[in-house]
C-alpha cells in the first residue's frame, strides 16, 4: 500500500489536517496560509500580526498560583546556604573548596536533598555523606 494511503488512514482517524501544502488551490480558508521563505521574513509577519498585550512575569505569576492554590508547591529559594550547612562547610575548608567549585544547578540540587529532608537526623546525616 501506498505512503498517501496511510497518510490519509491516520489523517482520517486522528482528525489531523493536511498541511497547508497539499492543500488544492481551489480550497478556501477564513485565516491566511503564510509561506515564509526566510526568518527575516517570518519575524516580519510575526511583528506586523501579533498583538501586544501587557504580561505578568513568570515568577509573578507562580508565585500568585502557590497562593491561590493552583500549584500545590511551596516557593523554596535554593540560592542561600542553610546555617547548619554554613558552619560544617566553615570548619572544613576542603569542603567549602569543593562546594563552591559545584556549577549552581549541582549546588541546588545537594542544596534541596538537605533542605527537603523530613527529620534532622537525616538532614544531618544527608549534610555529613552529601
Amino acid at each position: 500500500m501506498s505512503v498517501s494511503f496511510w497518510a490519509r488512514r491516520i489523517n482520517d482517524r486522528f482528525k489531523v489536517a493536511p498541511p497547508a501544502c497539499a492543500h488544492p488551490p481551489t480550497w478556501k480558508f477564513d485565516y491566511p496560509i503564510i509561506h515564509a521563505q526566510t526568518r527575516t521574513q517570518w519575524r516580519s509577519w510575526l511583528t506586523h500580526n501579533t498583538i501586544s498585550r501587557p504580561r505578568c512575569p513568570y515568577p509573578e505569576s507562580v508565585e500568585e498560583a502557590i497562593c491561590f492554590g493552583w500549584i500545590d508547591s511551596t516557593n523554596t529559594i535554593l540560592d542561600e546556604e542553610p546555617s547548619d550547612l554554613k558552619a560544617a562547610l566553615g570548619r572544613d575548608p576542603r569542603a567549602r573548596s569543593n562546594w563552591d567549585g559545584f556549577p549552581t544547578q549541582g549546588r541546588k540540587l545537594m542544596l534541596w536533598w538537605i533542605i527537603s529532608a523530613a527529620r534532622d537526623v537525616t538532614r544531618a546525616d544527608q549534610r555529613a555523606h552529601g
